[in-house]
């Protein structure tokens, strides 16, 4: 009798575990081909193509299909393979569906009751295992993807593609970056929002999405603060102060004077209304005590060429957009912002210095998720944000685009984009500048 609960218990704990291995490679290799596939340029949502690459690859745990390139480094970080840890979990599940298979082979009352039962806890015990096991599985485990909302070549882009480079030697899987420009940062924002929490889809935000937008567009579908976890602040561009030669003005000074006698005749250019070249040129006048006309352009390109070319007087534009036309001496800096001067700038005076009642003028870029965010992924993605702002030479090509790293905490940079929501969210209400 006895004898036979053994045989009966064998077979229930080695085959169990067997079927439930061959089913659980399936579905690795699945996914993991699926994934791989994902990656291959022109791919992603072609199920048809992709059905048809699986028949053709049927490989049996590591896909063929060309993976994503990845530095050594980064490959080496990867971990042990997925053949590794299923085999090792097997061998687990084995130890342990045979203690309990023993218990009930020789306690359980029906003569194959041995068999059902060591055959029902082959399967069972397994399950739980790998369950447990993905679950406490080191994130990430796949590829990590950054949505910019501006077009590639754009310095968000430049930003993101230098702190993608280092998260994937950081944390040991590709980071990519996906570029989704429209709707002054809306359509990116909205399509991370939806994502699930799971840290695999990021935004690089900015001052504009987190504070400007919610003032401008009434309706974008989208909380900036609620719907998102922030992560990490990255850094912060620099913007000048600039006079056309044309104008005659040589001076904050001059400016002023000229500005004060002479309200509403000189004229300033910006990127567009709403835009954060016409909401600081505002604010520095407001604080300053003077009026200028605003002229709207389509983009700081079209009105840089506008004030090189005399037609309007003053501007305030990012540093590295006007960088060109200062060092070639066709526009004349009159004042910068930030806390320090720029070693590319020293001869220019920091706007605080010159006008303490303006406020800092932010330019920060973020680094966010979709909401509720497992807080140990995003303690892991700071620290990889924060290792990037730390390396030398990462500051210097930083600092090279007028953009200073600014390493920080989730809370932190929250609360500086819930601050300069409440401040410059009330001069756009001031301006009655509305969004299309």
């Amino acid at each position: 009798m006895k004898t036979m609960r053994l045989v009966h218990f064998y077979l229930g704990v080695f085959f169990a575990p067997l079927i439930l291995f061959f089913a659980f490679s399936g579905v690795l290799q699945v996914f993991k081909l699926h994934e791989a596939y994902r990656e291959i340029p022109g791919s992603q949502g072609d199920w048809i193509a992709w059905f048809g690459q699986f028949h053709k690859e049927q490989a049996w745990i590591a896909p063929r299909v060309a993976p994503v390139s990845r530095p050594k480094a980064a490959t080496e970080a990867r971990g042990p393979r997925p053949m590794k840890w299923l085999v090792a979990l097997m061998g687990a599940s084995l130890m342990a569906t045979t203690l309990l298979g023993l218990w009930i082979a020789f306690n359980y009352p029906r003569r194959k009751g041995g068999f059902f039962a060591a055959f029902g806890a082959g399967i069972v015990i397994p399950l739980a295992l790998m369950a447990s096991s993905a679950n406490a599985q080191e994130y990430p485990t796949r590829p990590i993807k950054i949505v910019v909302p501006q077009a590639t070549g754009s310095g968000a882009d430049v930003v993101a593609r230098m702190l993608a480079e280092k998260m994937t030697l950081e944390l040991g899987q590709a980071v990519v970056v996906d570029n989704r420009p429209g709707a002054n940062g809306i359509v990116a924002s909205s399509l991370v929002a939806r994502e699930p929490p799971d840290g695999y889809t990021l935004l690089q935000t900015s001052v504009s999405l987190v504070s400007f937008n919610p003032f401008i567009y009434k309706n974008m579908g989208f909380d900036p603060i609620k719907d998102f976890t922030f992560i990490a602040p990255i850094a912060d561009a620099s913007f000048v102060v600039v006079a056309s030669i044309k104008s005659g003005i040589r001076s904050w000074t001059e400016f002023l004077a000229r500005a004060k006698a002479n309200p509403d005749g000189l004229t300033y250019g910006s990127a567009g209304a709403g835009n954060s070249t016409h909401l600081y040129a505002e604010m520095v006048a407001r604080r300053a005590g003077v009026k200028l006309r605003h002229i709207p352009y389509k983009g700081s390109g079209p009105a840089l060429l506008a004030i090189v070319a005399g037609e309007i007087d003053v501007m305030v534009v990012p540093t590295v957009v006007a960088a060109g036309q200062l060092t070639g001496d066709k526009l004349v800096p009159l004042a910068q912002s930030g806390d320090v001067r720029s070693p590319q700038l020293p001869n220019v005076p920091l706007l605080k210095e010159l006008a303490p009642d303006v406020p800092p003028l932010p330019g920060w870029y973020a680094l966010v998720g979709p909401a509720k965010m497992d807080a140990k992924v995003v303690q892991k993605l700071a620290a990889a944000v924060n290792h990037f702002l730390a390396d030398p030479a990462v500051k210097a090509k930083l600092q090279g685009q007028f953009l200073e790293p600014i390493p920080g905490t989730p809370d932190s940079i929250q609360k500086r984009g819930e601050s300069e929501a409440a401040l410059w969210g009330g001069l756009i209400r001031q301006l009655g500048i509305q969004g299309d």
